[in-house]
């Protein structure tokens, strides 16, 4: 369908642009549509890329120190990435079954593979530290979960 270049002249006046005859007889509306929803989304892009202040702490390992002991404490394994499996202590999250990030503990060395299992309830004994921001899920832009140094894990009875 061609729009008749009346049309045309209504949203490049000749008075404002004398770029617009030479770019109306070189794209079709189709094109023109194509080339600034383009410039649209380019620009869309560069304008939502800012950095996201959250109020979590930022990653730290520098000078890290304990901020909980854990002892037989019970535990859940979940899967955050592809390899990666964290375990949640927190006990409102372990009865709700509702996991806040700040209740990830990402273990120092990848748990074996016994106990790689979604769900598995464990006994923990070690210590959760100060560093944070040491996974992420795919859907999520920000870094969270402690380090977490383990002493002891076994299967719960």
């Amino acid at each position: 369908m061609k729009v008749p270049q009346a049309f045309w002249w209504y949203i490049f006046p000749r008075n404002q642009s004398a770029v617009a005859p030479l770019v109306l007889e070189t794209f079709t509306p189709c094109a023109m549509k194509a080339l600034i929803t383009s410039a649209l989304l380019i620009l869309g892009a560069m304008a939502g890329c800012s950095k996201d202040e959250g109020n979590a702490p930022q990653q730290s390992c520098d000078n890290e120190h304990v901020l909980a002991s854990y002892q037989n404490r019970e535990a859940v394994v979940t899967k955050t990435q592809l390899d990666t499996y964290c375990l949640i202590v927190d006990e409102t999250a372990l009865s709700s079954g509702r996991y806040l990030l700040d209740n990830y503990l990402v273990p120092v060395h990848p748990l074996p593979a016994q106990y790689q299992v979604e769900g598995l309830r464990v006994l923990l004994t070690g210590r959760k530290k100060s560093c944070y921001g040491l996974t992420t899920l795919p859907n999520l832009r920000n870094m969270f979960g402690y380090k977490l140094e383990v002493d002891n894990l076994q299967a719960k009875q």
